[in-house]
């Protein structure tokens, strides 16, 4: 308010008006009314659910990264707004944290509700020196402390807005610690501090074990009303009801507690005082006298037996009782006395089946108007607590305790439809999980704020909900090419149909490769990653760059290859049109695996059928241990491309003569992995492959060979268009034997323990498979010709003075021990002797880890993964040379820069 001649006035408020504005306003923000919509939820299971299953062997944590980058788009689509948030997360946004809300597993204490309030309070208490004290010593007084030297320490501060507080729940302190209220040098002080606790929880099992320590307790608490323990409790707190200071508690609950199986007396023990009285264990109430059954106003009911629910309480015995804890039991409840108005269900905690979860009956006393619901077991629906057909009519309320989740939407419409409204969810600070609250349509509540007849929430965070929109898959731009369109070009078939090729062979392949800027800002900063826009606008580009999951919207392992991601993508470019629909179905989906068809018929691979892209036409079969092999060969051979096949793929040469039977235009023929029958009584039987007039590949290393058949083999093959020829290491001598045609025309075989002079035979060879190398490949000297390496183990002494090996291919370890072998093998041939070694394919199994050096000591960077016909190995990495500056230069200016080589 400004006058014109007097300047700025300021008013100030009385102060009792002050102190009832920040009670209710603190009322007020310890209550949340947010409800998130189903879809968010949904995202945060399946976040939950990737993290959960990630490798373990993840130094950088990319699965974590790679999860949160690709669902942060559909987290930030799908979480409330600032206008739909409630007080307490509005102010918690503006100070720059965002509201922690868990939906789903995984539970705690990975993912855990927390007491968001505190931040508004702290706020408050530092606007003026009245404010402070009146916080501290009014509102905030529910806390949570570890009641050890420590924490002491920290509460004497003159700073710490912990002063006086009403509840107080003890955690944490070990049997030999040092407690602050036992201490006699801090007795005086102490007692100040707890003079006003009315409450107390215990959650550790240490503050019981014996009497004494909860005796210095109580009489440090002279106006303690209330002794909750939640924890193990043994027969020596029996004592404690006997004790003359229990005289002034008027409240004792074990409900939560853990009882020996020999529960401890009550009956000659309980004093009159007491009105609530809460068991871990059946107790039969009609046994105590008649003065304290009249006073007892809220008493547990157990079952003694499962089976027997029949304990009576005459009304007339318990007048004053208005609130019963029970178990409910498939379904049934103890008898409840008609008088009493609230109940609260809740399970043993030892049985963990549905059966034993808390459910109310159909028909429980009519007069009941406060339902109180243990809700902690979060794998049961809520739907399954309360059904609707429970009949209650007098039922004003209801409480779901103990929930580990925020509300989300699909549980509010439940309630909405048996009559209840959500009215919000406070935290319960001893139990560090949630209280949610249902109000019965049309009922005021008098119980939080009495100005408020009716707390309308919001729930317009969810009018989308049936409005997702369903993103389409990105069609490639081709689309605008091939329009019906006149005045877009239209290109030759032929020239269309390379595209589509190229295109198709692009999608076996991953390109989600991070840059090395994001690892290190992950490493570095964590989480907060998330918040930056140019680090999500990266990631969606490399993302949306990557043949295979550019129309991704779940998560996905990267750097990972998959046969149902790869032809998920694939399968986009036969919507274009027809005509390239067919010529995808008869050019493009030439592999078939025939793992699984000798439990397929052949009626499910009908050819004519008008949308079936797959299986009619293929050239490349890949076949593994096969038990029905004469079926699987009767298949093939009425299947109408079997006399296109020209590639096989197998894991055993048990079927060999009847694939050069059936198939007589075979082009290759692969058998290099080591499968179940290949061992030293099984004879590999190479007769007729001279019929196989086009075969020009030939790899038996995963065969065993008797010696005597290295004659055979060299008859049937010294007339064949070999190019490529592979026997197992103890065989190599063959190539010796080799005519001089096939010495000329071969340009790949494989070398064993000893490379020996008979490589220099072979003028056109550019490959060498290495199977079995030692110590002494260090020696070898290859031809100039040789470019290409592929090596079964990790012996690479041979690299240095081999300086026209380009490409070195690494197939090992397929169970997963990148870390023990390939991190180190990857740094020694990252040294600037073995620069000439340009590419690294890495044959793997899972998910290829990006070690924590790829970008320091490592000069090779990812390109991408594509896939692998190797049934051993799921996919093959490609890594390129990074040229560093000691790359570049010559050995003479290695050592004039004091850079001796290697």
């Amino acid at each position: 308010m400004n006058d014109y001649n007097r300047g700025a006035l300021e008013y100030t408020l009385p102060w009792p008006i002050v102190q009832r504005i920040l009670t209710l306003m603190y009322q007020y923000h310890t209550r949340c009314t947010c409800v998130n919509t189903d879809a968010l939820k949904i995202t945060h299971q399946t976040r939950s659910t990737y993290l959960s299953n990630r490798d373990r062997c993840d130094p950088q944590n990319q699965t974590i990264l790679h999860t949160n980058m690709i669902l942060q788009s559909e987290m930030k689509q799908h979480s409330l707004t600032r206008d739909q948030l409630c007080p307490l997360h509005q102010f918690n946004l503006d100070q720059g944290y965002e509201p922690n809300f868990v939906l789903g597993s995984p539970p705690p204490p990975l993912y855990k509700v927390s007491r968001e309030s505190c931040r508004w309070m702290r706020s408050m208490a530092l606007l003026s020196k009245r404010i402070f004290a009146f916080i501290s010593t009014t509102l905030f007084t529910n806390i949570v402390m570890d009641p050890t030297a420590d924490t002491w320490n920290h509460i004497t501060n003159n700073y710490c807005i912990i002063k006086q507080p009403k509840i107080l729940t003890l955690v944490s302190p070990s049997s030999d610690t040092q407690l602050f209220f036992t201490n006699k040098s801090q007795s005086s002080s102490s007692v100040q501090f707890l003079k006003n606790v009315e409450k107390i929880y215990i959650n550790n099992p240490h503050l019981v074990e014996n009497g004494s320590t909860i005796e210095s307790l109580i009489n440090s608490t002279p106006s303690l009303r209330s002794l909750t323990i939640k924890c193990d409790v043994g027969l020596s707190l029996a004592d404690l009801f006997q004790n003359a200071i229990m005289k002034s508690i008027t409240s004792i609950n074990f409900g939560n507690a853990l009882c020996q199986l020999t529960p401890f007396q009550l009956t000659s023990s309980i004093m009159s005082c007491l009105t609530k009285i809460i068991l871990p264990f059946a107790f039969d109430w009609n046994s105590l006298s008649k003065d304290i059954k009249q006073n007892l106003q809220v008493i547990s009911l157990l079952f003694i037996d499962p089976m027997d629910a029949t304990l009576q309480l005459d009304p007339i015995d318990f007048p004053s009782l208005r609130h019963v804890h029970a178990v409910t039991i498939f379904g049934r409840l103890i008898n409840v006395p008609n008088h009493v108005d609230k109940v609260t269900c809740f399970s043993d905690a030892s049985p963990t089946s549905i059966a034993y979860t808390p459910r109310i009956p159909k028909y429980p006393n009519q007069n009941i108007s406060t339902l109180r619901i243990r809700f902690g077991q979060e794998k049961v629906p809520y739907k399954y607590l309360i059904d609707r057909s429970v009949t209650i009519t007098s039922l004003k309320k209801i409480i779901l305790f103990n929930s580990f989740t925020d509300v989300c939407q699909d549980q509010v419409n439940y309630f909405n439809s048996i009559g209840f409204n959500y009215f919000g969810s406070s935290f319960s600070v001893h139990s560090n999980t949630k209280k949610l609250i249902y109000f019965k349509k049309g009922e005021t509540n008098n119980n939080l704020n009495g100005s408020n007849n009716d707390i309308n929430v919001n729930n317009n965070n969810n009018n989308n909900n049936n409005n997702q929109q369903i993103e389409q898959p990105l069609i490639p731009t081709m689309t605008t090419i091939l329009s019906d369109n006149n005045n877009n070009i239209n290109l030759p078939n032929t020239i269309i149909n390379k595209i589509i090729k190229m295109t198709w062979k692009l999608r076996e392949r991953c390109t989600c490769v991070y840059e090395k800027e994001t690892i290190q800002k992950w490493i570095k900063i964590g989480y907060d990653i998330l918040k930056d826009e140019q680090e999500l606008d990266r990631f969606n580009q490399i993302k949306n760059n990557c043949p295979t999951h550019f129309s991704h919207t779940q998560p996905y392992q990267p750097l990972t290859y998959d046969l149902k991601s790869s032809n998920r993508s694939k399968l986009q470019l036969t919507l274009i049109n027809k005509d390239i629909f067919n010529y995808i179905a008869n050019n493009c989906f030439s592999i078939v695996d025939l793992q699984d068809w000798p439990s397929i018929s052949m009626s499910q691979f009908n050819n004519d059928h008008p949308y079936r892209v797959a299986f009619k036409h293929f050239i490349t079969v890949i076949c593994n241990e096969l038990n029905d092999m004469d079926r699987v060969l009767s298949n093939i051979q009425n299947h109408p491309s079997y006399g296109y096949i020209t590639k096989v793929f197998l894991s055993n040469g048990d079927c060999i003569q009847d694939f050069i039977k059936l198939l007589p235009n075979l082009t290759s023929i692969d058998i290099s992995q080591t499968g179940s029958r290949n061992y030293p009584n099984y004879q590999l039987n190479v007769i007729n492959l001279h019929k196989l007039k086009y075969l020009t590949k030939l790899d038996l290393t995963g065969t065993y060979m008797h010696k005597d058949s290295c004659g055979l083999l060299l008859d049937e093959i010294k007339d064949m268009p070999l190019k490529k020829l592979c026997v197992p290491h103890l065989f190599t001598h063959l190539y010796t034997l080799l005519p001089i045609r096939l010495k000329q025309s071969i340009t790949k075989i494989s070398a064993g323990q000893f490379c020996g002079p008979y490589i220099k035979k072979f003028p056109s060879l550019n490959h060498i498979l290495i199977n079995n190398g030692n110590d002494n490949s260090s020696k070898w000297k290859l031809p100039k010709t040789v470019t290409k390496i592929t090596l079964y183990t990790f012996e690479i002494g041979f690299l240095p003075h081999n300086n026209s090996i380009k490409t070195l291919k690494l197939k090992s370890a397929p169970d997963n021990t990148q870390c023990v072998w390939f991190n180190p093998f990857l740094k020694k041939i990252s040294s600037p002797k073995c620069s000439h070694v340009q590419t690294v394919i890495y044959c793997c199994k899972g998910t290829f880890q990006v070690p924590n050096d790829l970008y320091n000591d490592f000069n090779y960077r990812v390109e991408y993964s594509r896939t692998s016909l190797d049934y051993k190995y799921s996919q093959y990495l490609k890594l390129s040379r990074i040229n560093t500056y000691l790359d570049t230069i010559t050995p003479r200016e290695k050592t004039h820069h004091g850079c001796p080589l290697m």
